[in-house]
């Protein structure tokens, strides 16, 4: 996005996460409209003017778009859609691995986790979704529900603050790593040395 014995990650495990990004269209029109209330930057922007919570909500009662804006101050609201371009162009898409790199990447693993005798499998699930996901940032922000793009955000991102109409945050550890190293050959390093801190995430990874 398992097995004791044999391949650390299976082939038929790697197919199953690819899985999720091509059926995110169709999964993505039932879940939105069960969580129509959680928005994609819930809980995770503030005010870059007076540092109260940054909310989501629409222009007019008929408005398709929303906006974030800050109800205590002056600082200027902006189209939600403009906040995600900004993210596409300095994140999403800084990042691309064809399915032969991130088979590539499994078998590396693949062969670091057997020699390591690493049997969570949890762990292991949530390594795969996760490269998988960050290979292909830009499908999976576009293909997801708000629930599954809001907990990705938050694993990304931290320290958001909007002012004039421009998103200023911190990329987290380890995804910096990840995302500022368009070397896929180097990921299984980066991975391996942040085991640990992938392990403390593995819940919301599941979620996505």
């Amino acid at each position: 996005m398992p097995h004791i014995h044999g391949n650390i990650i299976s082939k038929d495990l790697f197919d199953r996460v690819q899985e999720v990004l091509d059926s995110k269209h169709q999964e993505g029109k039932r879940q939105q409209q069960l969580s129509k209330h959680i928005y994609i930057f819930r809980g995770l922007i503030t005010c870059g003017c007076c540092g109260h919570k940054v909310f989501s909500d629409y222009c007019t009662k008929r408005s398709k778009y929303m906006y974030l804006r800050c109800y205590h101050c002056k600082n200027p609201s902006v189209n939600e859609n403009m906040i995600l371009q900004q993210l596409e162009e300095e994140v999403f898409s800084k990042i691309i691995l064809s399915n032969q790199e991130i088979k590539h990447l499994q078998d590396e693993l693949d062969k670091h986790f057997e020699e390591k005798r690493i049997r969570n499998t949890e762990l292991k699930e949530a390594i795969l979704k996760i490269v998988v996901i960050l290979g292909n940032l830009s499908l999976f922000m576009q293909q997801s529900d708000n629930k599954a793009k809001n907990i990705l955000l938050s694993l990304l991102l931290s320290n958001c603050t909007l002012k004039d109409k421009k998103l200023t945050y911190t990329l987290n550890k380890p995804f910096n790593y990840l995302l500022t190293t368009p070397n896929h050959k180097e990921w299984k390093d980066i991975i391996i040395k942040h085991l640990k801190e992938f392990k403390k995430m593995v819940l919301m990874i599941e979620k996505m």
